[in-house]
Parts: structure tokens; C-alpha cells; sequence
């Protein structure tokens, strides 16, 4: 089996690595005030812009593997063990969550300022098939998982299609940066031993597409994101965020209502002492929401 760490000696986390994003944030606000600055009604979705509110419940589930370090018999130096599917932690129905998104454009094109927040309790008892930092294969556990993600985002029309049968095509790019912090914490039944892996990172850009069908008062809108790179932190890889919503305008009404299905994905490597830990973790879920205006 391949080494999934390549150097298996102890070190310590960042100081502060969990307060990170309030810088990111801030950085975020900034940046995007100066674009707005710099001259945003020449930008598509900027010259005659709204400003909407769309609050989200997510019906979500945790999937993929992780491995991490342990030292059987408390000898160092640690051995790398083989990654454990998620299930394994007792992560195997969907959790209810929420979030939303400010956006301030026509609707298509603008500026977006999103936030998710997943807070998963374990749904079922699972037992380990591997050792997993401080407990042991075998061990019965329960676990929770945590999430909360901040993105700032902006996508611009770059094609649009109006057939004479009222159906119109839209299409626009953009980009989006986002910044997570996550924790799952695995504990053994019926006592307080457990093992945590936190991650957190210093900003995620990515590129982003966006299509949207419209016919009457329904929509149908799809966005891509993907990225290979980050400004620091504990994500590692090829990342994407992806998206399908139906919507629907209610008539003579500033209110939409729509539903879809969000699959994120999320490789992470890091180190929660002393353990080196990796993981390929996925959201993937069902959104309902609602979209009005001021």
C-alpha cells in the first residue's frame, strides 16, 4: 500500500490556526468594497443592482474516508494506517442544516456573499476497521461533524440566447473565494475517549461558471466551481463545488422559491497532535430556499 504520509515525524499545529478566518473575512469585505470602489456599475450586474436575500435549508450528508497516525503500544515513531470510510464513525444518514446567500446584481450576474453552516451529530453507532489516532480497530464509536464555510463570489454574463417561444439562455464566469473551518470528533461509546481532526485554511479561489435556463416563471441555473490551489492551510488537491436549482417566480410576487441538490468536495491534510491525518471528505445534499428582495 502506498504511504499516505510521507514524513511520519510529530509537529505541532500553527498557533491560532482556528482564528484565521476572521482575517479572511475581513480581507473578503475589503476586496470586494474595492472592486465596488474601482468602479462597479461597469461591470455586468452591477450597473442597475438589487439586493437579495436567500435564506437555505440543506439537507446534507457526510461522505468519503480518512486516515490518521496512531502509535500502537504508545511507540513512536507512528505508523501510517489505512483510511476509514466515514460511515465507519457511524456518518450515514443526512443531517438538517442551514444557510444562505446576499446577493447584490440583476439576479444572474453580481456580487454574492454566502455562508453554510453544518453541524452533524452522529446517526448511527460505527465500529473501526482501523487504528484511528488514540482509539484502536474494533473500538464501537460515535462522532460529530462540524463545518462553516464564507464565500464571496462574482459572476458576470458573458453570452445570453432569447428564443421567440420565451425561453432564454444565459451564461457567465467569474470567480469565488471561500474559507472553511471544520472539526470531526470520533468518541468511543460509552466513554469520553475520543480523537478530534480539525482543518481550517487561509482562503480557497476558485473559478466559476454559471448557467441558467429560463421559461416563464421557472428557472433552471447550474454553477461550477473548481480549483487546484489554496492561499494556505490544511486543504490539499483538486477541489469543486457544484450546484442544480430549480426555481420558481410566484406572480406578481418579489419572491421565488427553489430546490436542488449541492455536492462539495473537500481533500484535507494536516495535523492534530501528534497525528498526521488525511482525509477525502464530501458534502452532498438537497437545498430548499427562498429568494426576495429589498
Amino acid at each position: 500500500m502506498p504511504n499516505r504520509f510521507p514524513d511520519s515525524t510529530a509537529a505541532w499545529p500553527r498557533p491560532g490556526k482556528r482564528d484565521r478566518h476572521w482575517v479572511v473575512i475581513r480581507a473578503s469585505i475589503v476586496s470586494a468594497l474595492a472592486l465596488c470602489a474601482a468602479g462597479c456599475s461597469s461591470l455586468p450586474g452591477l450597473d442597475f443592482p438589487t439586493l437579495t436575500v436567500r435564506p437555505q435549508y440543506h439537507l446534507m450528508r457526510l461522505r468519503g474516508e480518512i486516515a490518521m497516525q496512531s502509535a500502537p503500544m504508545n511507540t513512536l515513531p507512528a505508523s501510517d494506517n489505512p483510511a476509514i470510510p466515514v460511515n465507519e464513525f457511524g456518518q450515514t444518514k443526512r443531517d438538517d442544516d442551514y444557510g444562505g446567500v446576499l446577493a447584490y446584481g440583476d439576479g444572474f450576474s453580481g456580487l454574492e456573499f454566502g455562508y453554510l453552516n453544518i453541524d452533524m451529530d452522529t446517526t448511527d453507532r460505527g465500529t473501526l476497521s482501523q487504528d484511528f489516532g488514540e482509539l484502536d480497530a474494533g473500538t464501537i464509536v460515535t462522532s460529530k461533524f462540524t463545518l462553516e464555510q464564507f464565500q464571496i463570489s462574482y459572476v458576470g454574463q458573458v453570452y445570453e440566447y432569447e428564443s421567440d417561444s420565451d425561453w432564454m439562455l444565459r451564461l457567465g464566469v467569474g470567480a469565488k473565494l471561500t474559507h472553511r473551518d471544520g472539526k470531526i470528533s470520533v468518541v468511543e461509546d460509552g466513554t469520553d475517549m475520543n480523537q478530534i481532526a480539525t482543518f481550517t485554511d487561509d482562503g480557497v479561489p476558485y473559478a466559476l461558471a454559471r448557467a441558467r435556463v429560463d421559461h416563464g416563471p421557472f428557472s433552471v441555473t447550474g454553477d461550477y466551481a473548481y480549483t487546484a490551489t489554496t492561499f494556505g492551510g490544511d486543504f490539499d488537491g483538486s477541489m469543486s463545488d457544484y450546484s442544480v436549482y430549480v426555481g420558481y417566480q410566484l406572480e406578481d410576487q418579489d419572491l421565488r422559491i427553489f430546490g436542488g441538490y449541492r455536492w462539495i468536495e473537500m481533500p484535507v491534510s494536516g495535523i492534530e497532535n501528534p497525528w498526521k491525518y488525511d482525509a477525502d471528505l464530501k458534502l452532498e445534499g438537497y437545498v430548499l430556499g427562498v429568494e426576495f428582495g429589498f
